[in-house]
C-alpha cells in the first residue's frame, strides 16, 4: 500500500512538473493568472470611491428598522460580484490553458471574447457557487459551536466533499456550455467515472510549490545569520516578490494541470506535454 502511495505521489511530479514547464513556455499563462488580484483591487477601488459611500450613506438615511437587512442585502451583493469577477478571470485562464494544451497557442483576446459569450453561464454559476459556499461556511460554523472538533471534522469534510465534486465544474461550464446544476452533476461524473484514490495532481503541485517556495526560506535564514537585523528590510522586500511571482506561477500551474486532466478524463488522451502513462495512474476507472 505504500509503495502504491509513493508511485502515485511520483505521477503527481510528473504531471505538476509537466504543467510548470508549459507555463514557462507560454508566460502569458501566468499573466492571465494575474487578472484575478488585479480585477479585484480595481473593484474594491471603484467601489470605495463611489457606489460603497453611497450605498453606507442610504443604509445610514433608511428607517432604522431596515438597516439590518440592507447591510446584509448589501454584502452579499459584494460577495457575488466577487465571485463573478473570480469566476469570469478564472474563466479566461481555464480557456487560455485548454487553447495552450490544444493547439499551442494563447490568444487573450480570443479567449476574453468567449469568456464574453459565456457570461450567462458564469453568473448562474457564481450565484450558484457562492450560495453554496456560503452555506457551507455557515454551517461549518454552527457544527463546530454545537459539536466542538467533531463539528469541525464534519464541516471539514463538507466543504472538501463540494470541492471535489466541481473540481472540473468550471472547464464544463466553459467548454460544454451547460448551467451550474448540469456543471456540477458532469463534473461529478467524470470525477467518478475516471479519479483515482487521490488527487496525484494536486499533490505534485504542492510539491513543486514547496520545492520553489525553500530557496527563498533558506536564502532567508542563511542571509539574516551572516548579516544581521540590517538586511532584513531589504531582504523582506525581495522575499515578498518573490512569493508573489512563484504565487502567480503556481496558480497558472494549477489551471493548465486542472485543464489538461479535463481534457484526459474527456477524451482519454493525454494532452500534449504530459505523460500518458502519468496521467493514466491518476484516472483509474472504478
Amino acid at each position: 500500500m505504500f509503495e502504491r502511495f509513493i508511485e502515485r505521489i511520483q505521477r503527481g511530479w510528473v504531471m505538476a512538473v509537466a504543467a510548470s514547464r508549459l507555463v514557462w513556455q507560454q508566460p502569458k499563462l501566468m499573466a492571465i493568472a494575474a487578472l484575478p488580484i488585479l480585477a479585484l483591487v480595481a473593484l474594491v477601488a471603484v467601489i470605495a470611491a463611489g457606489p460603497g459611500s453611497a450605498i453606507l450613506d442610504a443604509i445610514r438615511h433608511a428607517p432604522r428598522e431596515w438597516h439590518t437587512s440592507l447591510l446584509i442585502a448589501s454584502v452579499f451583493s459584494a460577495y457575488l460580484t466577487i465571485w463573478f469577477v473570480i469566476t469570469f478571470c478564472n474563466t479566461i485562464l481555464v480557456l487560455a490553458t485548454l487553447s495552450q494544451l490544444d493547439t499551442g497557442r494563447v490568444s487573450v483576446s480570443e479567449c476574453f471574447a468567449i469568456a464574453i459569450s459565456r457570461l450567462p453561464q458564469i453568473l448562474a454559476w457564481s450565484v450558484f457557487a457562492a450560495t453554496i459556499g456560503l452555506a457551507l461556511n455557515m454551517l461549518s460554523a454552527l457544527l463546530k459551536e454545537k459539536l466542538g472538533l467533531l463539528g469541525s471534522i464534519i464541516g471539514v469534510t463538507f466543504e472538501a466533499t463540494w470541492a471535489v465534486a466541481t473540481y472540473f465544474a468550471l472547464p464544463v461550464l466553459v467548454v460544454e456550455g451547460v448551467g451550474p446544476l448540469d456543471a456540477t452533476q458532469r463534473s461529478y461524473q467524470l470525477m467518478k467515472q475516471t479519479w483515482g484514490e487521490s488527487l496525484g495532481g494536486n499533490v505534485g503541485i504542492g510539491l513543486l510549490g514547496f520545492v520553489l517556495m525553500l530557496p527563498v526560506l533558506v536564502g532567508q535564514f542563511l542571509i539574516a545569520q551572516a548579516a544581521g537585523s540590517a538586511v532584513l528590510p531589504a531582504l523582506m522586500i525581495v522575499s515578498v516578490v518573490y512569493v508573489g511571482l512563484i504565487s502567480l506561477f503556481m496558480a497558472a500551474v494549477t489551471g493548465v494541470l486542472r485543464s489538461a486532466l479535463y481534457m484526459f478524463a474527456v477524451s482519454g488522451e493525454a494532452p500534449r506535454g504530459f505523460d500518458p502513462h502519468a496521467m493514466s495512474g491518476a484516472f483509474q476507472a472504478r
